[in-house]
């Protein structure tokens, strides 16, 4: 993927991040990343006979997954707190003093439920991108080990 391809993908996912029923559409484009991701790790895990060739195109495969998922990650973080702290300053905006005292808590607590289906998608989106960095360093002991010990296939 070169840099136009990963600006155009970046436009169109800024733009599912614009709204909350549009963010169903950032799950289901991370969706092939999220499958390769499993498959790579569970791989890693379970299958000793990799050859050297064979780790190498998985790590390949996942650093490019890293690649997408974590410039996605950078705008659901922002986006996340974006709304926040916007919904945070509407609260504190709108309230009345005839309404009593202001409770930053109570506004803070609103302003994270009002973000939740954000968060929801910028915690899965993370936890790929954390499971991804983890499967990349697996993958490079692997590879490492393997080579160490001349098992080159």
């Amino acid at each position: 993927m070169d840099k136009q391809e990963l600006k155009s993908i970046t436009f169109k996912i800024e733009k599912y991040f614009q709204s909350e029923t549009e963010l169903i559409k950032v799950l289901k484009h991370c969706d092939q990343f999220f499958v390769t991701i499993d498959e790579t790790q569970k791989k890693f895990r379970i299958r000793k006979d990799l050859s050297v060739s064979e780790i190498k195109n998985d790590i390949l495969k996942i650093l490019g997954c890293y690649g997408v998922l974590n410039p996605i990650l950078s705008i659901a973080e922002a986006e996340e707190g974006n709304r926040r702290v916007r919904q945070y300053a509407t609260l504190l905006n709108n309230h009345d003093a005839s309404e009593g005292k202001f409770v930053d808590g109570k506004t803070e607590k609103l302003s994270l439920d009002y973000v939740s289906t954000y968060r929801k998608v910028r915690k899965i989106i993370k936890g790929y991108v954390e499971v991804a960095k983890t499967t990349l360093s697996v993958g490079q002991s692997i590879l490492k080990s393997a080579i160490e010990n001349r098992d080159v296939t």
